[in-house]
């Protein structure tokens, strides 16, 4: 079956390896620690991964922590339970992330070799290839061939009696069947940590990270972006946001009193639309919207849109009634009444009509 047919009939697996934890510490250079920024760089990967469809994407530990046992734990024994980990949630693939040291410069890949399951050593390499041709675009060199074996340096055997690899989680994912690379970005301790030293020069790895293993699969976007039609004030302090979309398992909502960042999911819902109760009369929000694909699967996020809340309008009654329309008068509300109503108006007996016809 050809690689293309298989993804497009089976949810690939990717199990996200961030090298090291605060037990088990990774190398440090330059005021950087090797941990952490695997960690930043798996976590973006994921969330560029998960804007593709056909794709469900684990991390191996989600924090600083050691997900295994902490101190109770070898460094061994920790990449043991990784492997473990990736196995019982049916990874289709094993990669981990890892920032050299020892002085060099440039990027490099380690992929199974040849031994004991041939098929996952050239799944390995190809898989690798696609991941460092995206790694280059960003700048950085590779440091010797780019692409490398590494065999056992003590004479560890599969079990038919070949030469196994040397690096654990890639011998112990080939003894589970899971095909498993390790990516050294860049060294910590030269030139590269230039590389290194923001969020946004990891997020750069992550996405291309990402986008290798997308091309590689062959995996496409997520063409199910929600488009937020409207937002109104629906009834006292709430306001009702409708979007449009295909139809997905389900749609989170994210509010935000910023439009820069600081959003919040406050709700999951499987129709399109979505009333925010308790929100302060006057006060800009700001929502946007994602479409749940499947598990740990979900759209781009919509365009954010705002929306203003009205408070409770009292004593509204007609003041006075003609052959062209009616005079409605309510109490005034000094708060929001320059920006949305004054306290009387005067209103037209066909736009009476239309207003009727366009409640939401």
């Amino acid at each position: 079956m050809r690689l293309q047919q298989w993804v497009q009939e089976k949810n690939i697996v990717v199990v996200l390896d961030p090298g090291h934890d605060d037990t088990h510490a990774g190398a440090r250079r330059n005021g950087l620690e090797e941990e952490d920024l695997t960690l930043k760089i798996a976590q973006y990967c994921k969330a560029e991964l998960s804007q593709y469809q056909g794709v469900t994407v684990y991390m191996t530990r989600e924090s600083g922590a050691c997900a295994n046992g902490g101190g109770a734990v070898t460094s061994t024994e920790c990449n043991a339970k990784r492997v473990e980990y990736a196995q019982s949630v049916g990874a289709n693939v094993y990669v981990s992330m890892h920032i050299n040291a020892g002085g060099g410069n440039g990027a490099e890949i380690f992929y199974p070799n040849q031994n004991y399951r041939s098929d996952l050593g050239t799944t390995g390499h190809d898989l690798a290839q696609q991941i460092l041709n995206k790694i280059l675009e960003l700048g950085i060199g590779e440091h010797g061939q780019g692409l490398k074996i590494r065999n056992s340096e003590d004479n560890t055997l599969y079990p038919d009696g070949s030469l196994a690899d040397y690096l654990g989680v890639i011998r112990r994912s080939k003894l589970a069947g899971i095909p498993a690379i390790l990516i050294e970005h860049a060294y910590i301790d030269t030139s590269d940590a230039n590389y290194l030293n923001s969020d946004e020069k990891l997020r750069r790895f992550g996405v291309a990270d990402a986008t290798g293993i997308a091309n590689y699969y062959g995996l496409s976007k997520n063409t199910t972006t929600p488009v937020i039609t409207s937002i109104r004030p629906k009834g006292a302090n709430v306001l009702r946001i409708n979007w449009r979309a295909n139809d997905s398992q389900g749609y989170e909502v994210y509010r935000s009193t910023r439009q820069d960042g600081g959003y919040k999911k406050v709700a999951t819902v499987t129709g399109k639309t979505y009333s925010d109760p308790n929100r302060i009369e006057g006060k800009t929000y700001y929502y946007k919207v994602r479409s749940i694909l499947a598990a740990n699967q979900y759209s781009n996020y919509s365009d954010v849109k705002t929306g203003v809340p009205l408070g409770n309008v009292k004593a509204l009654y007609v003041k006075s009634r003609t052959s062209g329309g009616v005079t409605v008068k309510w109490e005034k509300k000094s708060s929001w009444c320059n920006k949305v109503y004054c306290n009387e108006k005067t209103v037209r007996s066909s736009k009476l009509s239309a207003d009727r016809n366009n409640r939401g």
